[in-house]
């Protein structure tokens, strides 16, 4: 019997391929290892109709050497029917549904990458895009589930070598959390902390300028929130992403995740306020914390306040700063 996790990834499959007809749905495949996770699971859920559903490779400039050797071999060992884009996404994707009955396209995409805070197991695209399904079956997976799913399947031999996110070789190098201390890297499975997972795409360590994440407690006033965003518009500080979390639910892996991102996170805990107070206590007890503190200010915004602190507008653009005492 599959996991839970797995077994609903199979549920969303069957279930677009019901809604939408095997001939009318996709897999957008780049040979990494979430999209690949997609693959194994196509062929679990439709085993007999696996082979009609089109693999679309977006192909891109400065490919690493061993993802095209990796798609070879999936052709072959899987025989896939795979179709090779040369234009970028949204106009490969825009190609596809013109001269196909494509309508829905698995993507590999889960919670925790960039920009995907509002997105559902069926999300219809944006309004500026071709219209079509995005269909995620894994997007509630972690880190550690993609690879225990993968550890018996086949995946793509840079994820031995200490990559964990991969591009292409202009923008990717081995995670440098994997350094092994004997000048290599261990595989990609053995990242600790799967918030870290996109450390080796070069960049990634450059926040944003002038972009803010807010967490709220559930039960939190609209008021205050919306007393957030006016401050922040006030110092012209966009912010990028909002986070609903119950009040039992960690709040410091979902603190990391975001201060990766952006360099003001606000806390609002208007419910109860020693709430947040103990939150950043632990956040500054965390030593694996120290690296995120370097370039983001994290605060919290209890009950009765006024607005976001002055004090954060400081905080942007400085080479370090310290989270507030509590």
């Amino acid at each position: 019997m599959a996991e839970a996790h797995v077994q609903d990834s199979l549920s969303v499959i069957t279930k677009a391929i019901r809604l939408f007809g095997v001939e009318s749905v996709c897999l957008s495949y780049n040979g990494g290892k979430d999209s690949t996770v997609i693959l194994h699971l196509l062929r679990e859920a439709v085993p007999d109709m696996f082979h009609k559903i089109p693999i679309i490779f977006f192909k891109q400039p400065n490919e690493f050497p061993e993802i095209n050797a990796f798609i070879d071999l999936l052709v072959e060992r899987y025989k896939l029917n795979i179709m090779y884009i040369t234009e970028d996404f949204k106009a490969g994707v825009a190609r596809i549904l013109k001269e196909t009955s494509i309508k829905a396209i698995f993507l590999g995409t889960r919670a925790g990458d960039p920009y995907t805070h509002q997105l559902e197991t069926f999300s219809p695209s944006d309004d500026d895009w071709p219209a079509f399904m995005r269909v995620h079956p894994i997007i509630k997976w972690t880190y550690p589930q993609v690879w225990a799913y993968l550890r018996d399947r086949p995946y793509c031999s840079l994820y031995d070598q200490g990559y964990t996110s991969l591009g292409s070789t202009l923008n990717t190098v081995p995670n440098p959390l994997l350094k092994d201390g004997n000048g290599g890297y261990r595989p990609a499975r053995e990242l600790a902390d799967g918030r870290y997972e996109r450390c080796g795409r070069r960049g990634c360590e450059v926040v944003p300028p002038n972009t803010a994440a807010i967490v709220c407690l559930m039960g939190t006033p609209s008021r205050a929130l919306d007393e957030c965003k006016v401050s922040f518009a006030a110092r012209d500080i966009k912010v990028k992403e909002i986070l609903y979390v119950e009040e039992d639910e960690p709040l410091l892996p979902a603190l990391k995740a975001l201060a990766f991102r952006h360099p003001v996170v606000v806390l609002i805990d208007e419910a109860k306020p020693a709430t947040a107070n103990t939150m950043l206590a632990a956040a500054q007890r965390d030593l694996d914390y120290g690296v995120l503190l370097q370039k983001t200010a994290i605060y919290s915004v209890p009950g009765e306040h006024e607005g976001i602190p002055a004090a954060i507008a400081a905080h942007l653009g400085r080479a370090s700063c310290t989270v507030p005492a509590v």
